[in-house]
């Protein structure tokens, strides 16, 4: 089953969306192969709408190829960037919030 780990940092905007994009890209899943992207934004200082345009175009790729895109621990701008959107729940994990915890109530 194919899976990866990409650590984004700082500001993942337009200047900051080619080089993760080529982080991602490294993390190939092979159609069919399946499994999980984690992109662990514990370290996102914030978001622009390039960088979540990336995110969203990943999480694409990966589900053609039957594969997802999970953020795993988003940091509080992500996290608020996510939420606001109205994409957060296009990153969880099995049944909770973008960071894959479960919460009571939910």
């Amino acid at each position: 089953v194919g899976a990866g780990r990409v650590a984004a940092r700082g500001w993942l905007g337009l200047p900051r969306v080619e080089e993760l994009h080529r982080e991602l890209r490294g993390l190939a899943v092979a159609p069919g192969e399946g499994g999980e992207v984690l992109l662990d934004g514990a370290e996102v200082e914030g978001i622009d709408a390039a960088g979540l345009q990336l995110l969203l175009a990943w999480r694409k790729t990966l589900e053609g190829r039957g594969a997802r895109l999970r953020v795993s621990d988003p940091s509080e701008p992500l996290a608020a960037a996510l939420a606001i959107s109205g994409c957060a729940p296009l990153f969880q994990g099995d049944g909770g919030d973008a960071d894959g915890a479960a919460h009571p109530g939910d």
